[in-house]
């Protein structure tokens, strides 16, 4: 389902009170779909940790560049609004042991690297054998249209397209940063 930034807040939220454990998200807009997922994910959760597993930690400065940080080390807890995130790469084994076990959320963020990687795809089983997880988000940081992301089909239970070519850019910059992104 293609969504604008409304109907997106709609599928996310009631993705949250359902049985699924995985979704994926991606759009046309290569930026935003973290972002805006993570004021969501605040303004629901209090005290909360959330897991952000990524291609590489030294990417972690660009992806959070809304938010004033250095370089976090693997496992590492940082307070972002009300929430707790830790940090490790699905590129790295190691990393994988060094954040919690139990986590409200994990955000697994680009997936597009993850087809062709024997140990990245080893990463989301991590997710769904190793770590007690309530919801997981796979996060596209390719145009929806380019993408074939048929090998996480046994881990999501919903899809959804942030469309925001189809909202006015200016709006939606206004309204996400005046709702207390972090």
């Amino acid at each position: 389902m293609i969504n604008n930034r409304e109907n997106f807040i709609n599928e996310v939220n009631s993705f949250l009170r359902s049985e699924g454990k995985g979704m994926l998200i991606s759009e046309n807009h290569i930026n935003e779909k973290h972002r805006l997922l993570i004021a969501l994910i605040d303004k629901i959760y209090i005290n909360s940790t959330i897991l952000f597993r990524t291609d590489e930690l030294s990417n972690i400065t660009e992806y959070f560049k809304f938010h004033t940080m250095n370089t976090p080390t693997a496992g590492e807890t940082i307070k972002f609004g009300h929430n707790f995130y830790q940090f490790d790469s699905y590129a790295s084994e190691d990393s994988w042991s060094m954040t919690s076990e139990k986590l409200r959320i994990a955000i697994v963020y680009p997936i597009d690297q993850i087809k062709n990687n024997p140990i990245a795809l080893q990463s989301i089983d991590d997710l769904y054998t190793n770590k007690e997880v309530d919801k997981v988000f796979f996060i596209s940081h390719l145009n929806y249209k380019e993408s074939d992301f048929s090998f996480l089909s046994r881990y999501i239970q919903r899809k959804c397209i942030l469309d925001l070519i189809i909202e006015n850019s200016r709006y939606f910059y206004q309204t996400s940063n005046s709702e207390g992104n972090t």
